[in-house]
């Protein structure tokens, strides 16, 4: 169904928009033709899209790894630094602490511990009270 140039005008001024956004609207209803399908959307990428490049990704996990899980336990603060200094090095994109936090988040707390504290310690604190 083709719509006259002259009736998108008069929706635009009556909506008190531009004409290409009701191009969009109509757009969007006629592939799903729900009243839901015209509200505005969240910007930004969806939610579970991952924004790290690979490489900057792989470079914080294996930092976290040969870093972060070591006995001398150091802070979240050095091992965000000790990121930026190697992507510095490698060229690429230093990565932001909240994108470290989440990644270092995401790992098992127990297996942290036992590698900063030892398998006693991560046991008496993850262990399962029966």
């Amino acid at each position: 169904m083709r719509t006259k140039l002259a009736d998108i005008r008069a929706a635009a001024a009556k909506l008190d928009i531009s004409v290409p956004h009701v191009y969009r609207l109509l757009r969007a209803y006629r592939l799903s033709p729900k009243a839901q399908s015209l509200i505005n959307k969240k910007p930004g990428p969806s939610a579970g899209i991952p924004r790290l490049k690979l490489e900057a990704e792989a470079l914080i996990d294996a930092r976290i790894e040969e870093f972060f899980r070591t006995r001398q336990k150091p802070m979240v603060s050095d091992l965000v630094g000790d990121i930026a200094h190697e992507s510095r090095k490698i060229g690429i994109k230093v990565p932001s602490r909240k994108a470290i936090a989440q990644l270092l988040a995401a790992k098992d707390p127990a297996q942290i511990m036992s590698d900063r504290e030892g398998a006693k310690a991560a046991a008496d604190k993850f262990r399962r009270l029966d």
